[in-house]
């Protein structure tokens, strides 16, 4: 479906006997990540470019509810933003230290679930899974993912029990208080899924292996 996406996209007949598909991937973490609820409150990290595409008013709209989570915020142009946080009256945190991309999970390291939304609807869009940098480092540091937007990742996260999907903002405090209950479970389940499909060290080998032959 993808391959066909991509033909449309260029306007272009591919030869398709001979096509690798490519996911994002990255080296696992320096250490072995923590499992552990980091305490009574969950940590809902959404950790992005805020463009307008990514459900953050939403989210910041949904946090002024009767919410048992504290939302954090953390990326690029959040003062795109910062105009509509400061007519809330319960703001969200927002973390401006600034790290290198391949620091990133220092900052996710210290939140608990991650919130990855997307409202495109591009064809191109819809297959998110292979291709999201922030579900990636989510899931190498075994952080449960929820998941809201027309895409295939919420599917793949409730196959594996690495997250949830939700249908409407609505639904994010329960989904929330679920992984909570079961968060071992859920984080460990998140970075298996992270070595099962994008550690380096198997996607360069399958991809070597493909060359080879």
């Amino acid at each position: 479906e993808r391959l066909q996406i991509l033909e449309r996209t260029l306007k272009f007949k591919l030869d398709t006997n001979n096509v690798c598909f490519l996911p994002v991937f990255i080296e696992k973490l320096p250490h072995t990540p923590s499992f552990k609820f980091s305490g009574d409150v969950p940590k809902l990290l959404q950790c992005t470019g805020f463009d307008g595409q990514r459900y953050t008013e939403e989210l910041i709209e949904q946090y002024q509810k009767d919410s048992q989570y504290n939302l954090y915020l953390h990326g690029i142009h959040i003062q795109t933003i910062e105009e509509y946080i400061n007519r809330q009256s319960k703001k969200p945190n927002i973390l401006t230290k600034y790290v290198l991309p391949n620091k990133v999970f220092e900052i996710v390291e210290n939140s608990d679930i991650g919130f990855l939304g997307m409202k495109l609807k591009e064809d191109n869009c819809k297959y998110l899974y292979g291709a999201s940098g922030q579900l990636l480092e989510f899931l190498r540091c075994g952080k449960p993912v929820i998941s809201y937007g027309d895409n295939n990742v919420g599917k793949v996260l409730e196959k594996h029990k690495a997250g949830i999907e939700i249908k409407n903002i609505e639904e994010l405090e329960q989904a929330v208080l679920r992984i909570k209950n079961e968060y071992d479970t859920y984080s460990r389940n998140a970075y298996s899924l992270f070595l099962k499909d994008f550690d380096s060290d198997k996607i360069i080998s399958n991809l070597v292996n493909f060359l080879n032959n």
